[in-house]
């Protein structure tokens, strides 16, 4: 099922738009239009599109979060979906009291419901730990080169608890991640990351 603020409270069907404080006044027509992103604030939740046929002249039309057709409830739904920029979405279009137009029921070009998390979510949630445990992996290797260098040869503990606390909060990040994907009843082959480390085999100069 698809839910949409506009089309599933039309009891409210003029509403204030939470991002400039105006009224919607009309209905979209059953035209519908294809175009593409021209950019998408994500912390803002809105943004603009090019409408296929027209001069690209200004910021395009207007479309907010509540306008994008999700298979999700934004009443039951803390994630909402988003729009990236050149991606090519299909929508009607309405006016507001002031005239101007704005995009609603918006999906992607081929009709599909834009979902909550795009494919990269795991890959971009993952990065900033990915970096923490290079740089720790970075560490005990340098320092173990230095030792070699000097004729030592054994592992120094204090490095070896960093890469160790590293991938457990990695491990621990990648398990909520992949929760947090199957709560939206999302599958997680859709999402390509690595391994836990826990599933993998270490090698023998990170091991105690």
């Amino acid at each position: 099922e698809v839910f949409q603020y506009t089309t599933r409270n039309l009891r409210s069907r003029f509403f204030l738009r939470t991002a400039d404080c105006r009224l919607f006044s009309s209905f979209p027509s059953g035209e519908y239009f294809n175009g593409v992103v021209l950019h998408y604030n994500r912390s803002k939740n809105y943004g603009h599109i090019g409408v296929d046929g027209r001069p690209r002249t200004g910021d395009g039309v207007f479309v907010h979060r509540s306008n994008i057709l999700s298979s999700l409830s934004m009443d039951e739904s803390p994630f909402y979906p988003f729009l990236q920029a050149k991606e090519r979405v299909r929508f009607q279009l309405e006016t507001n009291q002031e005239g101007d137009e704005i995009a609603v029921n918006v999906t992607f070009q081929d009709g599909r419901v834009i979902p909550p998390l795009r494919a990269n979510y795991l890959c971009t949630r993952m990065a900033k730990h990915k970096e923490d445990l290079a740089d720790r992996v970075l560490e005990i290797m340098e320092n173990r080169l230095e030792m070699q260098e000097e004729g030592l040869d054994h592992i120094d503990i204090d490095a070896l608890e960093k890469i160790e606390a590293a991938i457990e909060s990695y491990n621990t990040e990648l398990d909520q991640a992949r929760l947090k994907i199957e709560k939206l009843g999302m599958r997680l082959e859709d999402f390509p990351t690595r391994k836990k480390f826990s599933e993998l085999e270490l090698p023998g100069v990170f091991k105690r």
